[in-house]
């Protein structure tokens, strides 16, 4: 079923990105079972130093290959299911969660609906009900402004300017450029670096699932510490490649997604990258809020049934039911275990 693109320029990736040492290899014959459209073979190697941890594509696409490893209508979504009354509950929970704990007065409700904050750290937990804020606290006044590197369709970042954010977005699709325009939202099209953006320009930069795809993470993250302004905040999601997940299904596991992510971090890896931008982190944590999309997709990846979206499979009553069991696992194990998590969210400000 695969519909293999033509072949693809490479480049060796021997050593690692963050200390220099060499790799050892981690997985060898790994295939895009993902979007099925990068032919040929790949392999992972992990950083030689245990403190470091790191791990990276070898061999990796070419920088001008990139845009060729993404199919633009199968876009990437944890928003698997319908809503329903639970749902619905679940997200007056959110609100009342992002009021309370967060310091939101927009977009998140009547006040009376404070009371059900406290269920957030039940289900969908603290980390999860705080997505939906990007993980940001309210702005002080309606000046303040967020990037988000790598928008999209600009989904994200409107829920921020409900939220009472002035926002702006980077993204390299040009189809998704066009999509955010048409939700009101301006993003420019291309890469972070090629803006230029003055020094100073925001009080947020948030970056959801892109750091792994860089080329060169430090570098776009040291221009993500130029353009904010002092005491400003970054946010990334990405990963964590010492989760339960990848523990589970090893060379299956839907985080490692080759060729498109050169880079897998762990809490370590990603902090010491943080700190060679010139970053103050303040917290990394892992959350489960990834889990019920782990399982669902690394399941399609290890049978090799299919692209790892088949989204009318996973709406089968039985396979909801399991990726709920498995959802509700993962939160408790997280919380004793707290790399156990399928992503990674740091918080990180401009000292």
């Amino acid at each position: 079923m695969a519909e293999w693109a033509r072949p693809y320029a490479t480049e060796p990736a021997l050593h690692c990105h963050l200390c220099g040492a060499r790799g050892r290899e981690l997985y060898r014959g790994l295939r895009d079972l993902v979007q099925w459209v990068a032919e040929g073979e790949w392999r992972l190697l992990r950083c030689e130093q245990r403190e470091c941890g790191l791990v990276w594509l070898d061999p990796r696409p070419a920088a001008p290959e990139l845009a060729r490893l993404y199919r633009r209508e199968n876009a990437d979504s944890i928003a698997l299911f319908h809503r329903n009354v639970l749902d619905k509950l679940l997200a007056a929970v959110v609100r009342a969660h992002l009021r309370v704990a967060l310091g939101y007065d927009r977009g998140v409700g009547p006040r009376w609906q404070a009371i059900l904050a406290p269920l957030a750290r039940l289900y969908p937990g603290r980390l999860g009900a705080e997505a939906e804020a990007s993980y940001l606290p309210a702005p002080a006044d309606e000046r303040r402004s967020v990037l988000d590197v790598g928008c999209g369709d600009g989904r994200l970042i409107a829920r921020l300017r409900e939220l009472g954010w002035q926002v702006e977005g980077v993204e390299t699709d040009p189809a998704a450029v066009q999509a955010a325009a048409a939700n009101g939202i301006h993003a420019r099209l291309g890469y972070l670096e090629s803006q230029s953006f003055s020094d100073k320009t925001f009080d947020a930069v948030v970056m959801s699932h892109v750091v792994e795809h860089l080329h060169d993470p430090a570098r776009v993250l040291r221009e993500c510490l130029r353009v904010l302004r002092p005491g400003g905040w970054l946010v990334m999601l990405t990963p964590n490649v010492e989760s339960a997940g990848h523990a589970r299904f090893g060379p299956d596991w839907i985080g490692l997604d080759p060729p498109r992510h050169l880079y897998l971090f762990g809490r370590k890896s990603l902090r010491s990258l943080l700190l060679s931008a010139g970053f103050e982190v303040v917290e990394v944590q892992s959350s489960a809020r990834w889990a019920r999309y782990s399982l669902l997709a690394s399941r399609e990846v290890a049978t090799r049934s299919g692209r790892a979206s088949p989204q009318g499979r996973w709406e089968r009553p039985f396979l909801r039911a399991i990726s709920f069991l498995y959802a509700l696992e993962s939160r408790v194990v997280v919380r004793f275990r707290r790399d156990s998590g399928d992503e990674l969210m740091v918080r990180a400000r401009r000292p």
